[in-house]
C-alpha cells in the first residue's frame, strides 16, 4: 500500500488491498472485481472530461 511508501494511499489502492488475495492479488469474489472496473471506468471518463474542459479553454476544474 501506498502509506508504506510514506504517502496516503487512494480509494482505489486500499479498496484493491483489502478485497484481493495476499497469495495471488486476485479478486475475492466477481462483484469487487466488477466494482473496480466500474470506479476505473468511471475515474478514466471523469478525468477525460476535465482534461477537455481544460483544452477548450474553460478554466481549471478543481480536483475533487
Amino acid at each position: 500500500m501506498t502509506m508504506e511508501l510514506g504517502q496516503i494511499p487512494t480509494q482505489s489502492e486500499v479498496f484493491a488491498r483489502t478485497h484481493t488475495r495476499k497469495e495471488d492479488r486476485s479478486w475475492v469474489d466477481k462483484r469487487s472485481g466488477d466494482v473496480n472496473d466500474v470506479f476505473l471506468a468511471e475515474l478514466k471518463r471523469l478525468q477525460e472530461e476535465r482534461q477537455a474542459i481544460i483544452d477548450a479553454g474553460g478554466p481549471e476544474p478543481p480536483d475533487r
